[in-house]
């Protein structure tokens, strides 16, 4: 981190030269500084962190001093699709007409974050063998991994099974003969899937460490992954919760683990760990904010979704209101996606079918009372009824203010449609700009 650091403090540093070099000089033309060498680290460190923006910042002022290279393409095609996944047919489409052939195509993707990815195909020179394919996406089966009824598969589940078996079997172990590392990508995809047979995980796992890519992160992923299992039980996940303390757990982690707490509905223990989770850092600053956990755009979302739920199914109405109002849904950083959309309508469907609860248990509460000639019974409903009639309250605010912003949510979605767009153009016209330098 420490080597992006100083490359963000070159290029901070190298644009300050050039806005006062140009000012001097009453020119426009911009000089930019970045050693070339530098330049595909922070293209890669865009990738990394989904920041599509600074990306297009960064090829603009380089592309007098930097020579167009179409190698470049694809990192910024990457990044384009990570930070705005819904519009990447659109961009795709413009890309590959700009070069004049289908250099690109997508592919569907299980992340309701990310439902497209760039098809890459197995190098088949390394994975030589006939029988290597990729899992095939089936929408039916997304969430549902576990099926323990055969003859419900379906085409794709069916061909997921057979790759598990080849690369478990012999895919795997034919490329650790010929000397070849497998893609730690694949052994953990494959560990993913394989959900049936314990020994195929094992093996999985002995491969891993036989290449020297069980690592901390790779080994609480997969652990995590196991834990999630039709077996599971509640004591089993306050078990790995006692012994895996917070600074165990990365942000990714973090996030697999609470979604499990809450299925099991260990609220207390979910609300601790995503409150452990930093989402303050300014991802945008320059060099980055090391303070904070820099959290990607996707993650902030998700944060927020599983801290409504919470506080939804543990009637922590107040902290729904406070959460939604320190969401930056207005900072122009934070790129929204339907799945925010969609998951804060099925919390607002939560909330109303809590809150009509709440109603009758105070209605049914205030009629016992009338009808009660104990002083002592009295007051005690009275109490109760009160103490329902105040989270009512409370909770009817809060419904409010969901929806507000959940109405906020589809309006910026909708404006997305002519501002991404226009972005799109933008990017064309500055790759043009670019190569067109390499011809002068």
């Amino acid at each position: 981190m420490d080597n992006i650091n100083f490359i963000f403090k070159l290029y901070k540093n190298s644009i300050a030269t050039t806005t006062a070099t140009n000012s001097d000089n009453n020119n426009n033309n911009d000089q930019f500084f970045l050693p070339p060498r530098f330049f595909k680290i922070l293209l890669d460190y865009y990738v990394k962190h989904d920041q599509f923006i600074p990306m297009l910042q960064l090829i603009e002022a380089s592309k007098t001093s930097i020579p167009y290279d179409p190698s470049y393409l694809i990192l910024i095609a990457k990044t384009f699709i990570y930070s705005y996944s819904r519009f990447a047919p659109q961009f795709i489409d413009r890309l590959n007409g700009w070069i004049g052939k289908s250099s690109f195509q997508l592919k569907k993707s299980w992340s309701p974050f990310h439902p497209y990815r760039i098809y890459e195909p197995l190098n088949r020179i390394k994975y030589n063998d006939p029988q290597w394919e990729e899992f095939r996406y089936d929408k039916r089966s997304k969430g549902n991994r576990y099926n323990n009824n055969p003859n419900n598969e379906s085409d794709s589940q069916l061909q997921q099974q057979q790759q598990i078996e080849f690369r478990v079997n012999r895919g795997f172990e034919n490329l650790i003969n010929r000397g070849i590392r497998p893609d730690i990508n694949l052994l953990l995809e494959t560990f993913k899937f394989t959900t049936n047979d314990l020994n195929y995980r094992l093996k999985i796992k002995s491969l891993m460490m036989e290449t020297r890519q069980y690592n901390h992160k790779n080994s609480k992923f997969m652990e995590l992954i196991s834990l999630n299992h039709p077996s599971l039980q509640q004591e089993d996940l306050l078990r790995y919760y006692i012994t895996n303390s917070s600074s165990q757990l990365n942000d990714s982690h973090k996030f697999l683990f609470i979604k499990m707490l809450i299925d099991y509905e260990l609220y207390e223990e979910a609300q601790i760990l995503i409150n452990s989770i930093d989402d303050d850092a300014n991802v945008n600053s320059i060099p980055p904010n090391n303070q904070g956990s820099n959290l990607l755009d996707k993650y902030k979302m998700l944060k927020l979704i599983l801290q409504l739920k919470i506080y939804v199914l543990t009637d922590q109405f107040e902290l729904i209101i406070d959460s939604l109002n320190k969401f930056a849904i207005h900072e122009k950083q934070i790129y929204l996606t339907p799945y925010l959309l969609d998951q804060t309508l099925l919390i607002e469907n939560m909330l109303f079918k809590k809150l009509r609860s709440i109603q009758k248990s105070s209605t049914t509460t205030t009629t016992t009372n009338n009808n009660n000639n104990s002083l002592d019974d009295v007051d005690d409903q009275e109490s109760s009824s009160s103490s329902l009639l105040l989270l009512l309250g409370e909770g009817k605010k809060s419904l409010m203010k969901l929806r507000h912003f959940i109405g906020d949510v589809k309006l910026m979605l909708e404006n997305d449609e002519n501002e991404i767009m226009e972005l799109i153009d933008k990017t064309i016209y500055i790759l043009n700009q670019w190569k067109d330098n390499n011809n002068r």
